[in-house]
């Protein structure tokens, strides 16, 4: 024999379930705009690490620790969840599965394309990653005794369909972004001292923060490096570089952020390094910045890079459905009141 609820039960479960999907339609739109940010660091109580950074509750714990290098210049490849990072000190490329976090080494770029260090000193994979069209981004850090090579250009690691192989690397020149024979004396625009960049994949807009710095090669001011924030777009043919905001305008105190792209694709996080750790967010036309709040767990000034966002999961709506006819109906009267109280809140 079926099992049926009394009538007049049937109908306090009906109200009772309207108004908790009434509730739930006003707070779910705020759970699933919770974000989770990765960060590589180099040091503190758990060495070379991979930590993520919740955005709802704020807080920043270790994911993955003892990694034989430092990690830098991390990419997060959402569909095949996927989190991409090189050495802080050296060339090779590694990737974290997301799904069982266990690392595996992709590509080496000293064995494999020695040709794209060529002239460089110490090269490594110390500046920024992005992630963008099913490839990975980085930069080799900045030569700074005059060569010319990839110090001076954006690499893009062309990833099999599984993006666990890498099929072929280019070298982009952007200029005047990076200018790799500026002469003395000259006011060519460079990037300076990298601190990181995105890539909005809706767009193809690469955004990036630096911070002033002179190339010794050329002799004390010898070349203007912009300090601040600058794009272009990798859809741009011509490579126009724009310099959003530099260091003048900003003042000396402000801060150059680690850069992460929200999930919804738009939202720009920069990691303040200050005392406590904050993360603020940014306007990518201006440079404006609105501060956030502090996150609690970690001291910031030990990352070395963020990446891309992924939503924090919310309950399913069915779970909810199940879970509310155990629970308010045992409590519905209480709930009833508390429940009505909350959708006033949501809808003044």
């Amino acid at each position: 024999m079926p099992f049926i609820l009394p009538n007049n039960t049937t109908r306090q479960v009906a109200q009772v379930l309207s108004l908790g999907l009434s509730v739930a339609s006003c707070l779910m739109p705020s759970l699933l705009t919770a974000d989770i940010l990765y960060g590589g660091a180099r040091t503190g109580s758990n060495g070379n690490a991979i930590w993520e950074i919740n955005t709802n509750t704020m807080t920043a714990t270790p994911l993955v620790t003892g990694l034989a290098a430092a990690p830098n210049s991390l990419a997060t490849h959402h569909t095949q969840d996927l989190l991409y990072f090189g050495s802080n000190t050296g060339l090779d490329v590694y990737y974290l599965d997301l799904s069982d976090n266990t690392v595996t080494h992709l590509y080496d770029i000293a064995t494999s394309n020695p040709g794209l260090v060529t002239g460089l000193t110490s090269p490594s994979l110390s500046e920024g990653g992005a992630f963008y069209n099913g490839n990975y981004y980085t930069m080799i850090s900045r030569s700074q005794d005059g060569g010319a090579g990839a110090g001076n250009s954006i690499l893009r690691f062309n990833l099999s369909a599984d993006g666990k192989s890498v099929t072929s690397v280019d070298n982009l020149t952007i200029g005047p972004l990076f200018d790799p024979s500026p002469s003395p004396g000259g006011t060519a625009d460079d990037i300076g001292d990298l601190g990181d960049f995105v890539i909005f994949k809706d767009t193809g807009q690469v955004f990036g923060s630096s911070k002033d710095a002179e190339d010794s090669s050329m002799g004390t001011g010898a070349v203007r490096q912009i300090g601040g924030y600058w794009s272009f777009n990798l859809s741009d043919t011509e490579n126009t570089f724009n310099v959003v905001s530099d260091t003048s305008e900003l003042g000396s105190s402000q801060p150059i952020y680690q850069l992460a792209i929200g999930a919804d694709g738009s939202t720009l996080y920069g990691l303040n390094l200050a005392t406590p750790t904050r993360l603020d967010t940014i306007d990518p036309d201006t440079a404006a910045v609105t501060a956030g709040s502090d996150i609690t767990g970690f001291d910031g000034t030990q990352f070395t890079d963020l990446s891309d966002a992924v939503p924090v999961s919310a309950p399913e709506p069915g779970t909810l459905s199940f879970l509310a006819i155990g629970g308010l109906l045992w409590f519905r009267k209480r709930l009833r009141g508390a429940a009505s109280w909350m959708l006033r809140r949501c809808t003044a």
